[in-house]
């Protein structure tokens, strides 16, 4: 996901038009539209990695809450349209109260994984830098 994101942002949508003949020119990509208009670079920097972390993280929560709603059975919900309710009124006491400890389970089910996700990359981060460490201590005794 997250190199499908750092593709997007770095694919070329125009080219500028050359302001000089014979100058090159400038490719304007996702990235960098968004950088001039945030003022902060969007590749290749935190706002990106929490961008991925959070796309990656969504895909738990989507299908946790398809499965949710899959598994409801329409009945009330057709009960409630018979007795002179319209969808939107039907919706949110029926379905949403049935479906939520699904939608509690996938809010659970996707902070865990995204916190899971930021711990390993902070442990694999520190023991890059212990072997980095005890690489220059080896080289600093010889």
């Amino acid at each position: 996901m997250g190199l499908a994101l750092l593709i997007l942002f770095q694919l070329p949508l125009w080219h500028d038009a050359a302001t000089e003949p014979g100058a090159v020119p400038e490719a304007r990509t996702l990235g960098r539209i968004l950088s001039d208009k945030l003022s902060f670079p969007v590749t290749f920097a935190v706002p990106a990695v929490i961008l991925a972390q959070f796309m990656v993280a969504c895909a738990f929560a989507v299908r946790t809450i398809r499965v949710t709603f899959d598994q409801i059975d329409p009945r009330h919900e057709q009960v409630a349209l018979m007795l002179g309710e319209n969808r939107s009124e039907a919706f949110r006491p029926i379905v949403l109260s049935e479906a939520r400890r699904g939608m509690v389970t996938a809010l659970h089910v996707t902070h865990n994984r995204a916190e899971a996700k930021m711990l390993a990359d902070d442990w694999l981060e520190l023991k890059d830098d212990e072997v980095r460490g005890h690489a220059c201590d080896a080289a600093i005794t010889e």
